[in-house]
């Protein structure tokens, strides 16, 4: 798919480097995992699903049974949330070999703590609130490296995709009005056009 091959790592793919967070998830383009500052490839795709269902929930404590039903969906609720614990154990069996994912659980809820976490997507977030200044719409578009988890076959995505597709495109835009340098409003125009495309 265009869209995908242009903007794929049109930014800086390796922030990675520049976190003290123990866990690094790049959600933009396809997706990337560190920990430790090295890549992590986890070997379980529903747990590599959960984490990033996680992750796109921003720290949000989420009840385990709607998230069961998110990404085990046409299972039996009790179906879903034995996939769900037989994930959770797999993620503690990981612990054991020295990758911690910080998960926080309480009473029927799952969640990341956030505060050892670092995510492209939560950046992105801060600095398009703080957008009426045109160095985070700049920060914030660098970051924008292709569709929320490229290539991903989520069933819950669609909805998330749009949103930051749409964020993004508002950001280019402003940039494109503000841009003096001919260079960097190629750069932003191509990039929206990619982007508003359909």
């Amino acid at each position: 798919h265009e869209k995908k091959r242009i903007l794929q790592y049109a930014g800086n793919p390796f922030i990675s480097q520049k976190t003290d967070k123990l866990l690094a998830v790049f959600c933009f383009g396809p997706l990337r995992i560190f920990y430790a500052q090295k890549p992590l490839i986890l070997q379980s795709r529903k747990a590599e699903e959960l984490l990033t269902y996680l992750v796109c929930q921003k720290g949000t404590l989420i009840s385990k049974k709607k998230i069961a039903e998110t990404i085990w969906p046409g299972r039996t609720e009790s179906q879903a949330m034995y996939c769900l614990y037989k994930t959770l154990e797999w993620f503690k069996n990981l612990r054991q070999q020295g990758i911690g994912i910080p998960l926080i659980t309480q009473r029927g809820t799952l969640g990341l703590d956030t505060s050892q976490v670092y995510s492209d997507l939560w950046e992105f977030e801060l600095l398009y609130h703080k957008r009426s200044e045109i160095e985070n719409c700049q920060r914030a578009a660098d970051l924008y490296v292709g569709p929320l988890l490229a290539g991903a076959p989520y069933d819950w995505i669609s909805p998330l995709e749009a949103h930051y597709e749409l964020a993004c495109a508002e950001l280019l835009e402003t940039l494109v009005q503000q841009c003096k340098e001919t260079s960097q409003l190629n750069i932003y125009q191509k990039k929206l056009k990619i982007i508003t495309e359909p």
